[in-house]
């Protein structure tokens, strides 16, 4: 499932290592959600947790860049121009973009900006969803995995004679 996450959801993951957030970094690292990121986001997972509030409760700058080398590895990294200026804060804006031109499936943040109805309706031909954590474990939950997608293309492909 592809899918831009906010960073909002990277820090609650480190922050609370039983929590949604961490859920979805779970998911992530299993293959479940095709991260669909931008330099410009990955810049800002890093200078977040980096933050002095974030070391005063146990971040290390360790644990920022392990994480940060962790979507490297395994997402899809696509250029964004930051000309889109649709919401107050162009650090949403650089979301949208992202999602947009990654083509992804869902945009997850708890940002409740994101949510609004303008930001909605702006991706909605694009086929984008916007969802906060609990919504993408809840679609989590409900698509079939990324691995068995896999496999029974394989065996359809294998059974209809194409391969």
């Amino acid at each position: 499932m592809r899918s831009v996450v906010d960073a909002n959801i990277f820090v609650s993951a480190v922050l609370s290592p039983d929590g949604a957030g961490a859920q979805v970094l779970t998911a992530i690292e299993e293959g479940r959600i095709v991260v669909v990121t931008s330099e410009p986001l990955l810049t800002e997972i890093g200078t977040v947790l980096g933050r002095a509030r974030f070391r005063q409760r146990g971040v290390t700058a360790a644990t920022a860049a392990g994480l940060v080398a962790l979507l490297l590895r395994g997402s899809v990294i696509v250029p964004i121009e930051g000309n889109l200026k649709l919401c107050r804060d162009p650090k949403d804006d650089m979301l949208i973009e992202t999602s947009i031109r990654g083509n992804a499936a869902i945009l997850a943040s708890n940002d409740p900006d994101l949510h609004a109805p303008e930001v909605v309706n702006h991706l909605a031909p694009w086929g984008i969803r916007v969802l906060n954590v609990h919504g993408l474990l809840r679609e989590l939950s409900t698509a079939a995995p990324a691995a068995e997608d896999a496999e029974e293309a394989a065996e359809k492909e294998t059974d209809d004679g194409t391969s």
